[in-house]
This record gives structure tokens, C-alpha cells and sequence, in this order.
């Protein structure tokens, strides 16, 4: 069975993960899928999982919302960035020029892939990966804030 929005969706709704529906503004835009993990003692903010499929592409994004990093913080948030890249295998992170931090992952889908498969391997080491990034982010430039 093909990998489709809706075949994840049904996947994150029999394992009762919360998420969105977001359809496609205009027909250049694909829908997509928004899981939101809440902050709490570990993450200072909540973290924004965006899935979306394009012909063979499975893709992920992350970001943290209400992180406002200091421009002169900027070259450490690379360095930060760039260490994890090299240490971890998933998500790649990086941060923009005006100090948003982004994590993502795509996974090409040309066979056939069993649902635990999708779920275990694609979108919950995704997210859980992703929150790890943005806790150990938190603890290093936003927790004295």
C-alpha cells in the first residue's frame, strides 16, 4: 500500500497521537500533518512536527516556537547546530540568520512499508529525536533566560 497522508493519519490515529489536518492553501502548496509536542520541565517550548509527502518523499520539519535567540548568539547556535549534525544521525538542525532554529528529515518511500515501520522508524524517532535536539537546545540558551 502506498505511503499517503491519509495512511498516516490513520496510523497516528489508531495509536492515538494527537495531530492536525492542514489542507493546501492554493494548488502549488501540499497538504500536510501537524503534530505539536508541549513543553514542560525539560523544553521550554512547544515543539511543531510537520509532516508532508511529495511523490516519493516523506518529509519532516521541527521547529520551536517562542525561542528568541540573541543575534550575537547566532555563531554559538551554529557551532551548537553543527556539533549535533556530526554526533547524531536524525534530524538534521540548523539555525536561520535571524535566529530560528529548524530540524528535518525526509525518507524516500518507493516500496512497500508496514504501518510500524512508518510509525517507529519515521515519525516517532523523528519527534522524539527532535525534542531531544530542543531540549538540549533549551538547557544551553534559553533556560537562564
Amino acid at each position: 500500500m502506498p505511503v499517503t497522508l491519509e495512511r498516516i493519519r490513520y496510523i497516528l490515529d489508531a495509536n492515538r497521537i494527537e495531530h492536525n489536518w492542514i489542507d493546501a492553501d492554493d494548488e502549488n502548496e501540499k497538504p500536510s500533518i501537524m503534530l505539536t509536542v508541549h513543553k514542560d520541565g525539560d523544553c521550554k517550548s512547544d515543539i511543531v512536527n510537520i509532516i508532508q509527502i511529495d511523490g516519493n518523499l516523506l518529509t519532516f520539519a521541527g521547529i520551536a516556537q517562542n525561542f528568541e535567540l540573541d543575534k550575537t548568539q547566532i555563531p554559538d547556535a551554529i557551532m551548537f547546530c553543527n556539533s549535533w549534525n556530526s554526533t547524531k544521525y536524525m534530524p538534521s538542525v540548523s539555525v536561520t540568520e535571524d535566529g530560528t532554529f529548524f530540524a528535518s528529515w525526509c525518507h524516500l518511500i518507493d516500496i512497500d512499508i508496514s504501518d510500524d515501520y512508518i510509525k517507529e522508524n519515521m515519525i516517532v524517532s523523528f519527534v522524539s529525536n527532535t525534542w531531544s535536539f530542543f531540549c538540549d537546545l533549551s538547557k544551553e540558551f534559553f533556560d537562564n533566560q
